[in-house]
């Protein structure tokens, strides 16, 4: 299971678990974002009207990764890993 943490403007929105290669819809903040998850655990959120103000931090992640968003989708940041 690939577990994230959503957060908007660094507070905590929700969290939730999507399998390996699997996409899901979770509840954020009265929407229903799509967030797909890689085989390698590497997590994209697209479907949400203000995207950029949104972070997907993966849980227990050791290595730091970067946030990508062009207005559309949001890639997976991670920096200090996080406690679901």
């Amino acid at each position: 299971m690939c577990d994230f943490v959503i957060k908007k403007s660094g507070k905590k929105i929700t969290s939730g678990s999507v399998w390996p290669g699997a996409t899901e819809n979770f509840m954020v903040d009265g929407q229903w974002p799509v967030v797909s998850a890689t085989q390698q655990c590497r997590i994209t959120m697209s479907g949400l009207s203000d995207i950029d103000q949104y972070t997907i931090t993966l849980c227990d992640k050791k290595e730091d990764e970067t946030v990508s968003s062009d207005g559309r989708n949001t890639t997976v940041i991670s920096s200090h890993g996080e406690w679901c």
